[in-house]
C-alpha cells in the first residue's frame, strides 16, 4: 500500500514479506523513466518505509517492489 495516495512526493510504503529478503524499490514516471530507486532489507511480516523525494513533479508514477520471487506494481499520484 502507498499512503497517502495522492501525495506531494512523500509517502509511506507498507507491504508484507514472507521471508527476510532484499527489496528493490523503483519509481517510474508515466513514460517509463526511472525517477527514484532504493534498496531495503525487508524482514518477515509487515514492513513500513517512509519515502520522500521533493523532486517528484506533479503527475502519475508507478511504484515497483522487486524481489527474487517477483515484482509488484502500484500506481501513485503526486499533486
Amino acid at each position: 500500500n502507498i499512503l497517502p495516495n495522492p501525495n506531494q512526493g512523500a509517502f509511506a510504503l507498507k507491504f508484507y514479506s514472507t521471508a527476510g529478503e532484499v527489496i528493490e524499490l523503483r519509481v517510474t514516471n508515466a513514460i517509463g523513466e526511472v525517477v527514484d530507486t532504493r534498496t531495503f532489507e525487508a524482514h518477515s511480516g509487515e514492513n513500513h518505509y517512509y519515502i520522500s523525494n521533493r523532486y517528484f513533479a506533479t503527475g502519475v508514477y508507478f511504484v515497483q517492489l522487486i524481489t527474487e520471487k517477483g515484482k509488484g506494481v502500484k500506481r501513485m499520484m503526486v499533486r
